[in-house]
């Protein structure tokens, strides 16, 4: 049984290994690049709406607030996935706790489209993790963090887990 135990732990220890290897680097120097886990499955912006970018950094200077914007063409086959974030009050080594409402000393993050949950940033479900804003620099224009968050809502299909979670971008 301890055999067929630690074979089972190497398998899903190689397949996160393999998923997070798909992930860029944690970078601060505007690499235009972005990436997390989403319940152990590398989520990495990709295709094109016809609209949109698909990651694109919001500063709003004024509040010291930031909107990071994602999606996927290709994360459920077929279906445009996205992950939004944000919060105000942020600046380079600040850390934002993720909360069912937004206010100044929180963060605010929806999802669309994954483990069957379409959350809305505004959505008062459970969620539980953390921004943390790693560089906020207006003047070079570069805005690069870390997230990770745990989402609990009834209208999921199962929990939602966001790991590893970091962005870089140089407008």
């Amino acid at each position: 049984l301890f055999a067929l135990a630690l074979i089972t732990c190497c398998k899903k220890t190689d397949s996160l290994d393999a998923e997070l290897a798909k992930l860029p680097p944690i970078t601060q120097t505007g690499a235009n690049t972005f990436g997390c886990l989403v319940n152990g499955k590398a989520y990495i912006p990709s295709g094109y709406d016809g609209q949109f970018p698909n990651f694109d950094v919001i500063p709003d200077p004024s509040d010291s607030g930031i909107a990071v914007l994602t999606y996927n063409m290709s994360f459920n086959a077929g279906q445009r996935t996205y992950l939004s974030f944000g919060g105000g009050g942020l600046y380079s080594g600040s850390i934002k706790p993720f909360s069912k409402r937004y206010n100044s000393n929180t963060a605010i993050l929806g999802i669309g489209y994954i483990n069957n949950c379409y959350i809305p940033v505004n959505d008062t479900c459970y969620r539980k993790g953390y921004l943390k804003m790693t560089k906020y620099d207006v003047p070079n224009r570069i805005f690069s963090g870390e997230f990770e968050c745990t989402i609990i809502s009834d209208g999921c299909t199962d929990t939602v887990r966001i790991t590893n979670g970091r962005f870089d971008k140089k407008l």
